[in-house]
């Protein structure tokens, strides 16, 4: 599965929240692109 652009070996806490939002929004059905933002 396509992970967020911004995924990299410096993963934070806050880009967890944030691929965790995106995963769930995906789950939902939602537009995984919309859904990031602009993070």
């Amino acid at each position: 599965m396509p992970a967020p652009a911004k995924l990299s070996a410096r993963t934070t806490v806050w880009d967890m929240n944030a691929i965790d939002a995106w995963l769930d929004a995906k789950a939902a059905g939602a537009n995984p692109a919309h859904a990031k933002g602009a993070a």
